[in-house]
């Protein structure tokens, strides 16, 4: 999968009500079942395994041992890309009750840029 596909899935994925969170904090993958945007990339066997690693919530992704807990196909998309999409999933003013929000349009496309993805720009939709 590449970096393009996991930006637009997340866009197109998340709202309020769906992201792994649970109280003030994010999980790889939550009692109900639901992930995080690195979590999607995992099994749930994973995440678990993640999730015993982690003691620093968005640090996880610049520990520098955080990539050998991820499968290959996922560390090759990076941990600094990884660490943006996840700050897009957690920031809760990311999102809407039905998708993502203006400042979450605009967290997308900072991503977009900074990684040079060829990806058009994401708009609101009216």
């Amino acid at each position: 999968m590449t970096r393009e596909q996991v930006l637009k899935e997340t866009v197109e994925f998340y709202n309020l009500g769906n992201r792994a969170i649970q109280g003030d904090n994010c999980y790889y993958i939550t009692n109900c079942g639901n992930k995080c945007a690195v979590g999607r990339l995992l099994t749930d066997k994973e995440c678990h395994r993640i999730e015993n690693f982690s003691i620093t919530g968005i640090g996880d992704f610049y520990a520098s041992e955080f990539e050998e807990y991820l499968p290959e196909k996922v560390a090759e998309l990076g941990q600094e890309f990884l660490g943006k999409l996840q700050e897009l999933h957690d920031w809760a003013n990311n999102w809407t009750e039905t998708g993502i929000s203006k400042e979450g349009i605009e967290v997308a496309n900072n991503i977009i840029k900074r990684f040079k993805l060829e990806l058009p720009e994401f708009k609101m939709e009216l």
